[in-house]
């Protein structure tokens, strides 16, 4: 696995940090058709480390499981001399930072207005694209945000709660009389903001297009083969692979 290949020092490893699955857990029969999952044993990488990130014998009052503690981590070594630690997933050599979705993008998702859309657009398309080139054209893309007029697709942002405590600190330390204006304009301003959503989010709205797409023609396979195009770990990956130096770099570089 990647903890084996990083222990050996015979991989780099991309991406984000693994979910830290260190147990072995049997299923015992109950009674009333019933099961038990019993932990009988922990996995072990090359080092000597184990990755299990939830401690289930130190529980919170309430019977809650906590996460083991970085200053309880433990630091192990590779083959080639580089710290490893315990008690945590896999942290990758090379971090590839993943953001979420925009909220945007999630209302038009939840909201069913990018399947609804798909629908009407995969219905006039006379033949499949091809996966692994599909890119939605400029005019099907202008024709979903033209077919967006009018319909709701409203969101919260972090950035509205902080401005609503803004203002109620702000009055309850007698400070919005003079800041009261500063504070309109900005909910104003980001408020003209939103209106241009749809053309600042294009590229991730696309993307979720796109896929919605292809699904409909080529079902997972296609959507898998769809994505490798855009996917960061794989080009990050490419990247290291093709560069020689780095790789080696990464591999002996005694942290």
């Amino acid at each position: 696995d990647a903890g084996t290949l990083q222990d050996y020092d015979r991989a780099v490893i991309v991406g984000e940090r693994s979910f830290g699955k260190g147990l072995v857990q049997v299923a015992r029969n109950l009674s009333y058709n019933s099961q038990a999952k019993i932990t009988t044993a922990k996995y072990y990488t090359a080092s000597g480390r184990c990755i299990q990130v939830l401690d289930y014998s130190h529980r919170r009052e309430d019977g809650s499981v906590v996460s083991v503690a970085d200053s309880l981590k433990r630091p192990f070594k590779t083959e080639n001399g580089r710290t490893v630690y315990d008690g945590g997933g896999i942290d990758p050599d090379v971090v590839i930072a993943h953001q979420d979705l925009h909220p945007v993008i999630q209302s038009l998702y939840y909201r069913g207005y990018l399947f609804d859309f798909t629908t009407e657009l995969t219905a006039r398309m006379k033949t499949a694209p091809d996966p692994k080139t599909y890119s939605i054209a400029n005019e099907d893309y202008n024709q979903f945000v033209n077919w967006m007029k009018g319909k709701d697709y409203s969101y919260t942002l972090a950035m509205d709660e902080h401005l609503t405590k803004a203002n109620q600190e702000a009055e309850r330390e007698g400070y919005l009389a003079a800041i009261n204006d500063q504070l309109t304009a900005v909910k104003k301003r980001v408020e003209e903001s939103r209106k241009n959503d749809l053309v600042l989010y294009k590229a991730e709205i696309s993307r979720m297009l796109e896929t919605d797409i292809i699904s409909r023609f080529h079902l997972e396979s296609g959507t898998i083969q769809l994505s490798l195009k855009n996917d960061d770990d794989l080009k990050q990956a490419g990247a290291v692979l093709l560069n020689t130096a780095e790789y080696q770099k990464i591999l002996t570089t005694v942290r």
